[in-house]
C-alpha cells in the first residue's frame, strides 16, 4: 500500500534528526500514481492551512514492515497542491512515517 502522511514542517534538530510539528497520516492506495494525484489535487483539503509537506511510502502488510519506497512532497500554492520534492537531508536516516 501506499499511504500519505502530511507535516507542518521539516527543519534539522539538534536533538532528533528533524522536527515535523503537527503531522497526520490520511490513508492510502493501492497504486502509487492514485496516491500521487490525491497530493497533486490537495484531495479532502489535506493542507489544512497549515501541512506544509507529505511523503508517500510504499509499505507492505505485516507487523512492524519497514518502508520500500518513499517520495516526498511539498505545498505549492499556486497550483494549490503538493508536489514532488528530493528527500530533506535530514530525514533520510528515519525509517517510517505513516506505521512507526
Amino acid at each position: 500500500m501506499y499511504f500519505i502522511t502530511v507535516f507542518d514542517k521539516i527543519e534539522p534538530s539538534e536533538v532528533f534528526f528533524a522536527e515535523f510539528g503537527d503531522q497526520r497520516t490520511w490513508g492510502y492506495y493501492p497504486e502509487y500514481e492514485w496516491a500521487v494525484n490525491a497530493l497533486h489535487e490537495n484531495r479532502t483539503d489535506m493542507h489544512e492551512g497549515c501541512y506544509n509537506y507529505a511523503v508517500i511510502e510504499k509499505i507492505d502488510y505485516g507487523i512492524c514492515a519497514l518502508a520500500e519506497e518513499r517520495q516526498w512532497f511539498k505545498w505549492d500554492k499556486e497550483k494549490y497542491g503538493y508536489f514532488e520534492i528530493e528527500e530533506p537531508e535530514c530525514v533520510k536516516r528515519i525509517v517510517n512515517f505513516a506505521i512507526g
